[in-house]
């Protein structure tokens, strides 16, 4: 609550609280960690252990955790940091890295803005318009101060994802200059609807329009409603058609739990799709997009038909379609657009405000 409370009084009275800290889940499971750094510095349960270069870990069982070869009884965390960059794994990370012996998790603590380094150039290619990766950031960041407040009110012990659950995050590995410049450009800007953050969705491609969040999910929104976009058609996936086997589709449906019997045809749009085995059944798009998959099947957004044993679909956009297109907010900065114009389209009637 003091969280929440925090954030609604500097998105009204302006910024008068420091910039917070993020935390991301980067990984969950049992399996050994090494972590390693410029004169690293470890602490189990606040205690210092000897400064090193190279850390390693492994999970015994929920209570228990070996360091540097030796077994520690704990009940908190490990607690690791470095002059500079810290090594996890495959990737590179600034900040923290915390663990959890109970849970198992692996979280990199850090400061939003330095997050948002390594969120710009992974949602958007960093080559783009930088209105347009001004536009990301903002959004980015916005979404990331909501999903602070939504996650430690639940406890959960970090804030986002490092994947497409929450944003894709690829840590300091590979930030360009473009995005330090629109991180830079835009900080502590956010967008904020009736004095906290905005559900700032985005996406790939719309292919001509944008859905409003009320299709999409069954929830009115009242700024994440269906907006004219006619600037995504250099995307790819701006128009796109998939043909699989009507047998590979009859696999991936009953493996998915959508078909019972031997499947003869499928037909539909965005509005329902019928599958004709044994019996006629409905099934939503979304759910046909998740038994194919989202990287083959790319909205929910199409038409379906099957014609001499294969499953023909044809279909528009990349993604959930709400909020701000990605691909439109490059073809709006190439048109000389402003990252508030950009935002100002895709999110009608949101202010942008100053958070830090």
């Amino acid at each position: 609550m003091r969280t929440a409370l925090v954030l609604l009084s500097f998105l009204v009275a302006g910024p008068v609280a420091a910039e917070p800290e993020v935390r991301i889940l980067l990984r969950e499971g049992r399996s050994p960690l090494e972590v390693s750094g410029d004169a690293l510095r470890v602490w189990v349960d606040a205690r210092p252990l000897p400064a090193a270069r190279k850390v390693r870990l492994r999970f015994l069982d929920p209570r228990r955790i070996e360091v540097r070869g030796r077994e520690r009884r704990i009940g908190a965390r490990v607690r690791i940091e470095a002059r500079g960059p810290l090594s996890v794994a495959d990737g590179l990370y600034l900040g923290t890295i915390e663990v959890d012996a109970e849970t198992a998790s692996v979280v990199n603590g850090l400061p939003i803005e330095t997050y948002l380094l390594g969120i710009v150039g992974s949602e958007m290619p960093a080559s783009w318009p930088r209105a347009a990766l001004e536009a990301q950031a903002v959004a980015a960041r916005t979404y990331a101060l909501q999903s602070r407040l939504r996650m430690r009110s639940s406890g959960r012990g970090f804030d986002l994802h490092d994947s497409v659950l929450s944003q894709v995050y690829k840590g300091a590995a590979d930030i360009a200059p473009s995005v330090v410049a629109a991180v830079e450009a835009t900080s502590g800007q956010v967008l904020a609807y009736e004095h906290q953050p905005a559900e700032s969705l985005f996406h790939s491609t719309c292919g001509g329009r944008t859905r409003s969040a009320e299709e999409v999910f069954g929830n009115e929104v009242p700024y994440l409603r269906e907006r004219r976009c006619p600037w995504c058609r250099e995307s790819s996936r701006h128009r796109w058609s998939l043909e699989l086997p009507l047998k590979r589709t009859e696999d991936l449906l009953r493996a998915a739990g959508l078909l019972e019997g031997k499947l003869r045809r499928v037909e539909g749009d965005e509005e329902g799709i019928e599958l004709r085995a044994g019996r006629r059944r409905t099934v939503q798009p979304r759910q046909l997009r998740a038994a194919l998959g989202p990287s083959q099947l790319y909205s929910t957004d199409f038409e379906a038909s099957t014609r001499r044993g294969r499953v023909r679909l044809r279909g528009r956009g990349f993604g959930h379609q709400v909020g701000m297109c990605q691909w439109g907010a490059r073809g709006m900065a190439r048109e000389g657009r402003d990252f508030r114009e950009i935002l100002a389209h895709y999110y009608p009637g949101v202010p942008i405000k100053r958070a830090w």
